[in-house]
Order: C-alpha cells, then structure tokens, then sequence
C-alpha cells in the first residue's frame, strides 16, 4: 500500500476523470517558478522573486552576515561610526573589483544554464525523432528499452552533478556513495548506444529494399544523441576550482567584516516628529544592504554555475524522464484515435508520403469533438482534398 502510494506521488501525469483529454502536470516536475498558476504576463519573473537574493545570501552566508553586523556594532560601540578608519580609495577600489568580478561570474553562470537547457531539450527532440521513425508495430518495443537507457542516463547524471563526484564523469565511472570513493557501474552510454542500434534493426527490418530514407534520417540522430549526452556530462563538471571558489568566499567575507570601518555614517534628519536616525543605526543598515548584495550574487552564481541537481532552479533530468515516458504514454493513445479517424477518410490518390503528412499533423494536438470534421479541415490546410 505504501508502495503504491509513492508511485502516486511520482506519477507527473494525471487524467481527469471527468475529461479524458485534460492534461496535468505535477509542478514538483517543473522549475519552481512555474510551480503555481497566475505566471505575470509581460514580465519574466513573479514579484515575491525580487526577495530571492536576500534569501540566498542568508541561506548561503548568514554567518558572515552576522559577522559584518557585529563588526558594525562594534564600530559603533567605539564611536567610530562618523570616521574613516581604513583608507577609503581602497575600498572604491575593491567595490569595482568585486563588482566587475560577480558580474562575470553570474554571466557565465547565466550561460551554463541556458546551454544546460538548449542540451536537454535537443536530447529528448532527438529521442522523439528516434522513436517518431518507427512503425506502430515496433515502436512500444523500441520505445520501453531506451526510455530505460534515457532513465538510467538521467540516474548517472543525478549522480555524478555534485562537486564531490564529478571527477567520475571524466572517465565514465558512476560513484557508490555509500563508500568512499567507491564504483558501482558505468555511465550507461553503452546502454544508450545498444537501445538506439536496436532502433536502428527494427527500421531495418521495416525498410526492406532500396528505400532507405528512415535510416538516413537515423543516423544523424543517433550521433546528436550521444553528443548531447557528452554536453550535459561535461555541465556536471565545476565550472570553478575549489581554490578559485575559497579565494572569492575568503576575499568578500575580509571586505564585508571591513566595510563598518572604511565607510562613514551620517546621521539622518526626518520630517516633522519623527525625530533622527543616529549615524550608528544607518551604518549598520547600510552594512547589511552592501553584504546581502554582494553574497547574493556570489551565491546566486554558485547556484546557476551547477545547473543539473536538486537546488531551486536546476534542471532535475529524472523528472523530464518522467513527463517524457508518460508523453508517450499519452502519444500512443492519441496514435490510436487518429488512425481510426484516418481508416474512415482516406484521401484519394493520395501517396504514401502525403499520407503520412496528414496523419503527423492530426498528432500533433488533440481531435477536436467533431473527428470526421477535424481530419477535412486538415485534408484542406495541406492540400490533400
């Protein structure tokens, strides 16, 4: 019982009962900024993400914050806060470098994410097109054994996207973390290799003859494939060294405990009764605004640098593994309704290539209520009537 209900809670993919052609999506699969309904339009982020730097600094750095706020504190215990105690050039100078320094940094962070989504996405359009190739009668075979290779491939990736164990991937080794650098397997690209020379049988069998335009268009997807695979490997390598990721870490903390003791405060005036903010009150505020944004955008690039794992904005490839095995699920109950549709309405004097055209754009949404009047209209939109 416990079983089943687990698998429940995996399960991306549900069909309502009272529709069967509604299809939901479980948010723990997607980026958690999609999660909930109501996305802005107009806008690429929602409001309440405005605080995520804030949280990320206290998440990742809360103890150097709390630091930089005693180190204010005692400041203003001496009564220093309204002078310069540390040369001030100094500090305009290390503002520009770190400055200069985050920005690069998030930008390459920035440009790993987008790779790490550009290869995901031509990997499982790669494996559509693999599958999309063979006949209805071999594609269920087909498509169970390298949707196992594509999960097991995912599993590797999970396994080796932490620092501590991307070494693995250098050599195609997947880590037993339960002993110290233990092995346990491969990094199941032979796995993959064999499922898509299988595919490459089964069409085969299907093209005897001359005609061999399916595996023409095979062979070029076969090799994206593997290559895709090789990239996302290569994303789970750090993008830093560990002495580069200490140097930043021991540099910006040195500057933040600093900070109270190079830059004055001044006392505040306010309008009318509400009196005066001392000089040691704003040093501490601007104390924390100048750490939380500086340990912000270090740690929102460390998040982004690593884009395959389990942190709030990673690419999780066992849950678009999922959404792809349920996508197929859900393709061939939809190839059922349209080869009936097709079986009623045949086009005359139609080829086989023309045919095969009408039947790719009736899969490529659901059927309307009105089937015979669905496939017409695409008949007419392709020139086939």
């Amino acid at each position: 019982m416990a079983e089943e209900e687990e698998a429940d809670e995996k399960t991306p993919l549900v069909e309502k009962e009272e529709d069967e052609k509604t299809l939901v999506v479980d948010k723990a699969d997607v980026p958690m900024s999609l999660q909930e309904p109501g996305y802005p339009k107009g806008r690429k982020y929602r409001l309440e993400w405005i605080s995520m730097l804030f949280v990320l600094a206290f998440s990742w750095y809360w103890f150097v914050i709390l630091a930089a706020v005693i180190s204010a504190c005692v400041d203003c215990y001496l009564r220093m806060e309204m002078r310069e105690i540390l040369n001030p050039i100094v500090f305009k100078s290390l503002f520009v470098v770190f400055g200069f320094l985050l920005g690069f940094r998030n930008v390459r962070a920035n440009n790993r994410i987008e790779e790490a989504g550009f290869k995901t996405q031509t990997f499982f359009a790669s494996a559509w097109t693999v599958l999309m190739l063979l006949p209805d009668e071999s594609r269920p075979r087909a498509s169970k054994a390298l949707l196992f290779a594509i999960n097991e491939m995912a599993s590797y990736v999970e396994s080796v996207c932490e620092r501590k164990y991307s070494w693995y991937t250098i050599v195609g080794l997947r880590p037993n973390k339960a002993v110290h650098l233990g092995v346990q397997g491969d990094s199941s690209r032979g796995l993959l290799v064999q499922a898509l020379l299988m595919v490459e049988e089964l069409i085969m069998k299907e093209e005897a003859g001359p005609d061999t335009k399916r595996r023409r268009f095979l062979w070029p997807e076969k090799i994206k494939m593997l290559d895709t695979f090789d990239a996302i490997l290569h994303l789970t390598l750090p993008a830093v060294s560990d002495r580069y990721a200490s140097l930043v870490d021991f540099c910006l903390f040195a500057f933040v405990i600093l900070l109270p003791w190079g830059i004055p405060a001044k006392p505040i005036a306010l309008n009318g009764s509400w009196g005066t903010v001392s000089a040691g009150t704003m040093l501490v505020l601007e104390t924390i605004f100048v750490t939380v944004v500086l340990l912000g955008l270090n740690a929102l690039a460390q998040e982004n640098e690593d884009p395959f794992g389990s942190y709030r904005e990673d690419f999780n490839l066992r849950s678009f593994v999922r959404l792809f095995e349920l996508g197929l699920v859900r393709y061939e109950k939809r190839n059922a309704q349209v080869k009936h549709v097709m079986n009623a309405q045949v086009p005359q004097g139609a080829t086989a290539l023309e045919t095969e055209l009408w039947y790719r754009a009736l899969m490529c949404r659901d059927l309307a209520p009105d089937e015979k009047a669905h496939g017409d209209f695409m008949k007419e939109q392709l020139g086939l009537v």
